[in-house]
């Protein structure tokens, strides 16, 4: 109650500043996150409603996670488990593997946008993917180890959701799932424009912490800024991949109703990006030393 407070004086003191958040968030969301999600959310939705064959449920949430962006692996995880193919422990790991940026976005915005260099982004891409492989390493490595009570509590007891029958019921089923994920998406991206809007006006902090803090917040804002910033190109390079892999408290903000339809764990989700970020750096670093000297 007292942050919501704090938060509501801000916004009547300041209101300049809190109009500059919604108009960013809003152009955000119309021009980037809205056309970019939509097709691949509505798709998920349709495939977990559908008769799919059971290899193909499998695979496809990794393949979503690969080539849609956040958080579309994360849907498709969560679809598995409520269809009864996959238990929440195992979900749950899988979660890291499968929360991603876009191919799309790092090599057209991050790459070719921010830097002014397209080739670098299949390189950015490729680390933040190796950071989620190696922190899913990590993770199934902790999960052999587990005791076998932790194991079997760690299953799902949520009750599998009945399908619609009909292929237009289920299309109606679908969109309204989709809908309704896009709306708890428009809300966080919206909260954390104002917030990073706030940050940049903070000026008693420190440039950088500013910048470290607004990658952290919300990563395409944090990748634009430090795009700007006076750093040396490796590590504006390797920070912008670090921000990618990590994707922000905005991301996993975006990714928490659906998270919390499942009862997954947030905090389990946030930390294993965590990991994936900080195993990304040095991924990044041998990628440019190998195919980029010349940013050193």
């Amino acid at each position: 109650m007292a942050v919501c407070f704090i938060c509501f004086l801000l916004f009547f003191i300041f209101p300049d500043i809190s109009k500059q958040g919604v108009e960013d968030g809003i152009r955000l969301l119309a021009f980037q996150l809205i056309p970019s999600l939509y097709p691949f959310l509505l798709l998920s939705s349709i495939v977990r409603l559908m008769d799919i064959p059971a290899g193909l449920s499998r695979i496809y949430p990794v393949i979503f996670g690969f080539i849609s962006g956040y958080p579309t692996g994360a849907k498709a995880v969560a679809d598995m488990n409520a269809a009864g193919k996959i238990e929440k422990g195992k979900a749950e790991t899988l979660l890291v593997l499968v929360s991603n940026p876009s191919p799309a976005f790092m090599i057209s915005y991050a790459a070719m946008g921010m830097l002014g260099d397209a080739a670098l982004g299949p390189l950015m891409w490729a680390a933040a993917l190796s950071g989620s492989f190696l922190a899913y390493a990590v993770l199934l490595l902790s999960r052999r180890y587990a005791s076998p009570e932790n194991r079997v509590l760690a299953a799902s007891s949520i009750p599998c959701p009945t399908r619609p029958s009909g292929f237009f019921d289920r299309i109606d089923a679908a969109s309204s799932d989709t809908f309704a994920i896009l709306m708890s998406i428009c809300e966080t991206v919206l909260i954390f424009s104002v917030v990073t809007a706030f940050l940049d006006a903070a000026a008693f902090l420190p440039p950088m912490i500013r910048l470290l803090l607004s990658g952290l917040m919300e990563m395409t804002c944090g990748i634009s800024r430090m795009a700007a910033s006076d750093l040396p190109d490796v590590a504006k390079i390797c920070l912008i991949t670090f921000f990618a892999a990590f994707g922000g408290l905005s991301t996993a903000a975006q990714t928490a109703p659906i998270l919390r339809a499942r009862s997954f764990s947030i905090k389990k989700y946030i930390t294993g990006k965590a990991l994936a970020a900080c195993l990304a750096l040095p991924v990044i670093l041998c990628l440019l030393y190998v195919f980029r000297p010349s940013c050193f």
